[in-house]
């Protein structure tokens, strides 16, 4: 493991994802409105309470029942489409969470048709259990699950079938009070996967970016808005009210420590701990340049929800920020959004 990741396990009471990334060395919490079943770290309340607190991955389980495609029937038969329309809404909150690597899982179910269909689908058995159970998964940048061990089916009239199955294919699951618990809990080897694999994904990626993970540096977080300072437009930072969105818009202090090595190449930077010696406009002169001044034309990375709202813009403003390049634009509704350069590409 490269980096320690913050993992937010999103509608989740088992604790099985949460504790297959704390197994690997990173700091995992999970979230539901129910308690854990399993002792852990746990916020217990509305995920979209906690989505803005510097996450680097997000594994989210939104509740399937008024989703799932075996059970939407029920809404033309006097249960209505409300609490369908309602689940979607939150569907649509987490795919638009200010969290750079997104993951949500849930079974067949009108998501496909009516926010977009998923990047890929899984079954347990393609990860050493003996059980089918089609498995949908919508990604944001987090690459495909690579199965990790094919367990056999058995074979009946032809067809395949595997341990949780009748011989005619359905699930051998009896009617229970918490039938829907189980069947909602993550399989331990698909939970492994997805901890090995996409902590390993999100901990490669290119050190030319100096805050690669909100682990690293809490004021590199997703670009938050802030009100446009109306005076000296492009020269002053913008006005910020919460500490959160502050933190991103500050410049390092004699006293703070200079940003670590970005890797063994980059001799310019001074050894992590060594004091900053701050130049006349308050930027370390070991710090990485930026690539981006003031006046470039830029767009968003169009993974991130908020591109959109961006579209093109121009550079604002540069100010290094402890371990990173903080970047202020404005969106199209002349709102001023600071973010890691990162986030930006150069348009041309």
């Amino acid at each position: 493991m490269n980096r320690k990741l913050r993992v937010l396990v999103a509608c989740e009471y088992s604790g099985t994802v949460r504790d297959a990334f704390i197994a690997l060395g990173h700091e995992a919490v999970s979230c539901d409105l129910l308690p854990t079943d399993t002792p852990g770290p746990h916020y217990q309340g509305d995920v979209l309470n906690i989505l803005d607190e510097g996450w680097d991955i997000m594994i989210a389980h939104p509740p399937c029942t008024f989703l799932s495609v075996s059970g939407i029937h029920w809404n033309d038969r006097g249960r209505g489409w409300g609490e369908t329309n309602k689940a979607l809404d939150f569907v649509r909150a987490l795919l638009d969470a200010p969290i750079p690597h997104i993951a949500l899982e849930n079974p067949v179910s009108i998501i496909s048709s009516r926010i977009r269909k998923p990047d890929q689908i899984i079954h347990p058995h393609q990860f050493g259990h003996d059980a089918s159970k089609a498995t949908c998964l919508w990604l944001k940048d987090l690459p495909h699950l690579i199965p990790t061990k094919n367990f056999p089916p058995r074979i009946v009239g032809g067809k395949k079938r595997w341990g949780n199955q009748t011989d005619s294919g359905q699930n051998k699951l009896g009617p229970s009070e918490d039938r829907w618990k189980i069947r909602s809990t993550t399989y331990q080897g698909i939970a492994a996967a997805m901890a090995a694999q996409w902590s390993e994904y999100v901990s490669s990626l290119p050190p030319t970016c100096p805050s690669a993970t909100a682990a690293e540096s809490r004021g590199a977080r997703t670009a938050k808005p802030t009100t446009r300072s109306v005076t000296a437009l492009g020269r002053a930072m913008p006005k910020t009210s919460a500490t959160r969105s502050k933190k991103s818009t500050e410049s390092c202090s004699p006293s703070d420590p200079c940003p670590p090595m970005i890797s063994s190449s980059c001799s310019s930077l001074c050894a992590p701990g060594e004091p900053c010696m701050l130049t006349d406009n308050g930027v370390c002169p070991h710090a990485p340049r930026c690539i981006f001044s003031p006046g470039d034309s830029v767009r968003v990375n169009s993974g991130l929800a908020y591109a959109t709202k961006i579209g093109v813009t121009e550079v604002l403003e540069v100010q290094w920020c402890r371990s990173y390049w903080a970047v202020t634009v404005a969106d199209k509704k002349d709102v001023l959004w600071t973010m890691n350069a990162c986030h930006l590409l150069p348009e041309t």
